[in-house]
């Protein structure tokens, strides 16, 4: 590390240990006295981090640096408070249809956004603790620490990241990540808000139950092609 990325570093104290076990800090810049989380990632995509730096996306958290360090990356981002959805499931939040359809739109238009990008980025860990309400109610959709590039030349992941049940089988090793990835995850976070909880059940008494089981189909091309057709599934126009 070269001593003009440890002088930017020493701007940012560390305030708060928010996960020891993923290296996650509060920090706090030095001179503006702001609050920003510092992350030092060693699974990592250090394009990913260069892209949103520089093509900022809506309702991502910002991206202020990026610092190679031997096999590891640190990564000054912006501090989103609020509640996760997590929280909120915890807590005994019962989601109406109507706050799970604005949950759906809100969230695909995010993930549009990143699959928009060139070459498209798939976030490949869609799930409840990734997704926060700000007090504003906007939904900001955190960590793209799995994320990786689209890519049509590879068979099968080399690295098996995501979360377990939200993961989709070609994140195990049954084939590569796609775009069909992040949908199947969608499918399972709102099988999720209807049943108060995860489950591997599907809930067929809800009338999201068409685009749960769309969405979580075992072999991708029987998912939903994009992001339009499950905005256009939940009543919403389709992004232009």
């Amino acid at each position: 590390m070269d001593l003009d990325t440890r002088l930017t570093l020493s701007y940012y104290k560390e305030i708060a240990n928010i996960n020891e076990n993923h290296d996650v800090y509060l920090v706090q810049h030095q001179h503006t006295k702001k609050i920003f989380i510092k992350k030092i990632l060693h699974i990592y995509d250090k394009n990913i981090f260069i892209y949103i730096k520089e093509h900022p996306i809506a309702n991502l958290p910002k991206i202020y640096e990026v610092f190679e360090d031997g096999n590891k990356l640190i990564v000054i981002e912006e501090y989103i408070s609020g509640n996760t959805l997590e929280d909120m499931l915890n807590e005994g939040h019962a989601f109406s249809d109507n706050e799970i359809k604005e949950i759906i739109i809100k969230l695909c238009h995010i993930v549009n956004n990143l699959h928009s990008a060139e070459p498209a980025i798939i976030h490949r860990d869609i799930k409840p603790s990734n997704i926060i309400i700000t007090p504003s109610d906007e939904l900001v959709l955190l960590d793209l620490n799995a994320a990786k590039n689209l890519s049509i030349d590879k068979n099968e992941d080399t690295r098996l990241l995501g979360t377990r049940g939200y993961a989709a089988p070609e994140q195990y090793g049954f084939g590569a990540s796609n775009l069909q990835t992040d949908i199947y995850a969608i499918g399972v976070l709102i099988n999720t808000l209807v049943s108060g909880k995860y489950s591997l059940e599907l809930n067929d008494n809800s009338s999201f139950y068409p685009i749960i089981n769309k969405c979580t189909q075992m072999n991708p091309s029987d998912r939903y092609t994009n992001i339009n057709e499950i905005l256009l599934a939940v009543g919403s126009p389709a992004v232009i």
